[in-house]
């Protein structure tokens, strides 16, 4: 199931701001950068890359096809995508048209992954309730599906083609999942590819969770079941040194959800354990990584797998080293490990 031929390997980033010595705007540098980064994704190998969508401070990216349309006219083979699209606050007629333009611009590299949103600022913006959040994004999942695979308007008593029309038939449409099993079993009844999105904790405590999906996913035996695991990390030259570069981001991070959501403030201990081999957070060497990485795909049975490289406001240079170590020492490792047969325990 997540043997190293089928499995694919991608940079995602949610765009957040990042100030740069003399570029001006922090707008105006984390735009331009986060192009280079993903030019520089497809040149160390990566399959495919993600943007994601947010709305409040810390973040410069609101709209993603935008920002993966420049990307396309850089690249020529890297996947294109969501991570993610906030489909509750969105019609899926727009949403589907601006898809399809990315899909014909790169050639049929768009892929479209939709959750109904973590964050609550669009909704406020938008006068929206936050707790309706889920029902809006499940009815627009529904009419977004038969878009993608009618191509024409679900809303019309005659329907109409929808322009332009997607290269790819259909054009990849995948749901954001926090792993739960409810939203990856809906995920399956809808014969959709599923993304697990882990902020915290073992991904291997979504395995049974995995496990339902694809026994639902049977019901669909035309279709292809697909678990994308994308988890955040960074990857150093030692543990010592991917821990000293990467806890102040985040201790950031941290800090900023902490104050809106009620946590307890991370401490360094805590940051420490949870970096070690049995603990949760991809930061490390690349051979700590890859394993981490290798012992969640299997777990799940995902063959597609996703480094959320930026943490905070981690600046472009490491940025650029994650990706090159991603691309270059950690992927080759893991796929070198899938062509083994797995260890028990």
């Amino acid at each position: 199931m997540n043997s190293a031929s089928e499995a694919q390997f991608g940079a995602h980033t949610f765009g957040e701001t990042v100030k740069a010595a003399g570029a001006g705007r922090p707008s105006v540098s984390t735009l331009s950068l986060l192009v280079e980064q993903a030019v520089l994704s497809e040149q160390v190998g990566l399959d495919f890359f993600g943007v994601g969508e947010h709305h409040g401070p810390g973040f410069e990216v609101s709209q993603p096809d935008l920002i993966l349309a420049a990307i396309a006219g850089r690249t020529d083979r890297i996947r294109l995508g969501t991570a993610v699209g906030v489909l509750s606050v969105q019609e899926p007629l727009f949403m589907y048209e601006r898809f399809a333009t990315l899909d014909v611009l790169s050639g049929g590299r768009a892929d479209l992954a939709v959750g109904p949103g973590a964050f609550a600022d669009i909704f406020e913006m938008l006068g929206v309730d936050y707790a309706h959040r889920v029902p809006l994004y499940e009815r627009r999942l529904d009419e977004l599906l038969e878009l993608v695979e009618s191509h024409t308007s679900v809303g019309s008593t005659s329907p109409r083609p929808v322009i332009p029309r997607a290269v790819s038939d259909p054009m990849t449409l995948r749901v954001a999942s926090s792993g739960t099993e409810g939203t990856m079993t809906r995920a399956a009844e809808r014969g959709l590819p599923v993304m697990v999105a882990v902020r915290e904790g073992d991904p291997r405590r979504f395995a049974h969770a995995a496990r339902n999906y694809f026994d639902h996913f049977r019901r669909h035996p035309h279709r292809q079941a697909e678990v994308t695991l994308h988890v955040s990390g960074f990857i150093g030259d030692s543990l010592d040194s991917a821990r000293r570069l990467a806890w102040p981001y985040v201790r950031e991070v941290m800090s900023t959800l902490g104050a809106r959501r009620g946590w307890d403030p991370l401490t360094k201990a805590q940051f420490d354990e949870a970096t070690t081999l049995g603990g949760p957070m991809l930061i490390g060497p690349p051979e700590l990584v890859a394993e981490k990485i290798v012992r969640s795909m299997r777990a799940l049975g995902a063959t597609r797998f996703a480094l959320k490289y930026g943490i905070g406001s981690m600046p472009h240079e490491l940025l650029t080293a994650n990706i090159t170590r991603l691309g270059t020492q950690v992927v080759p490792m893991v796929k070198a490990s899938l062509r083994e047969p797995a260890r028990s325990g």
